[in-house]
């Protein structure tokens, strides 16, 4: 019997430690998924780490691309900026271009909820001036 098409298998990295191999039910929130990652290292503060693939893209998971994980995927734990959680927690998408000049280098959030540190997905800089 073929395994559940909700459940995907990867390999999760955190520096100076050995990839974890995990089973990711596509049907917990993100938030919790990271949460369990964090506590199998004993990291701290788990609200403060997203999940980034750890391929040249180095793209962020986020609650709205996590179905685009495939089997065999290697992510990568990644501590957030926390100064920018600020800003993305008091901003709407529209708005948070428009404050990314005044909170200089942040990551921008994009989630289906109220965003979290697991729906951030790029880094923004300040723009230059002409």
């Amino acid at each position: 019997m073929p395994p559940p098409a909700d459940i995907v298998k990867v390999a999760i990295e955190w520096p100076g430690a050995f990839p974890k191999l995990m089973e990711i039910d596509q049907k917990k929130p993100l938030s919790a998924i990271i949460k369990e990652v964090c506590e199998g290292w004993s990291v701290q503060s788990h609200e403060n780490y997203a999940l980034q693939n750890a391929d040249s893209t180095n793209f962020y998971i986020t609650e709205k691309n996590r179905n685009d994980i495939k089997n065999g995927s290697i992510l990568r734990l990644t501590k957030l900026l926390a100064f920018g959680l600020e800003c993305v927690e008091s901003a709407s998408a529209a708005r948070l271009l428009k404050r990314a000049a005044l909170c200089g280098p942040l990551v921008l959030g994009i989630a289906q909820h109220p965003p979290t540190p697991a729906g951030l997905i790029q880094e923004v800089k300040k723009p230059s001036k002409f």
